[in-house]
């Protein structure tokens, strides 16, 4: 495995059968390999995490470019909401070309952003995707769309389980030294 894409499709592999349950991922050290998964525990090296995350962030910008192609020139600002992937809801929308739609899903596009979350875990652009799908969801469920009301819970469910799994694994720029939370003066 050392093309990007081998490491991009394997992480992808692994973060799509995550379901609901919590991963504790953390940078392995030169020598063990670059990639290792075993339960719930996945190791990767910095240099494998950097090569899918810019695999990951050139698929979703790459949409980001599809999205404003076929945006109306009426709409404008007002439909910003629906951008990158998240769930539709106006029906005027011009159709959509399915290779596009398999390569861009919204599966798709989800696991994108959780791999730029491990590595950047203020990455805007995800943080806001992610949020948006969430608010579609709530509002369809909220309108009583059929079908969509239940996909809301589980959909928060995962979003909470994947935070979980964020903030227990000791990844760049994700947790501080227990060290630096000790007021001054308590000495350790």
């Amino acid at each position: 495995m050392s093309a990007p894409e081998d490491y991009h499709a394997t992480l992808t592999k692994i973060l799509s059968s995550r379901g609901n349950q919590i991963f504790d991922i953390h940078f392995l050290p030169e020598g063990f390999g670059d990639l290792l998964q075993e339960g719930h525990e996945i190791g990767i090296t910095k240099k494998a995490l950097v090569q899918c995350f810019i695999k990951a962030r050139q698929i979703l910008s790459s949409l980001s470019s599809l999205e404003q192609l076929r945006r109306k020139p009426e709409t404008g600002s007002n439909e910003e909401h629906v951008s990158l992937g998240a769930p539709r809801e106006d029906a005027s929308q011009p159709p959509r070309n399915s290779n596009i739609d398999q390569k861009y899903s919204p599966q798709t596009l989800l696991l994108q952003t959780e791999i730029l979350l491990l590595l950047d875990s203020e990455h805007l652009t995800a943080c806001n995707w992610r949020k948006r799908r969430l608010c579609a969801l709530k509002e369809q469920k909220q309108s009583q769309c059929p079908g969509s009301a239940n996909h809301y819970p589980p959909t928060l469910h995962t979003e909470i389980s994947f935070t979980t799994t964020i903030l227990r694994s000791p990844l760049h720029r994700h947790t501080k030294s227990s060290r630096s939370m000790v007021p001054p003066g308590n000495g350790l």
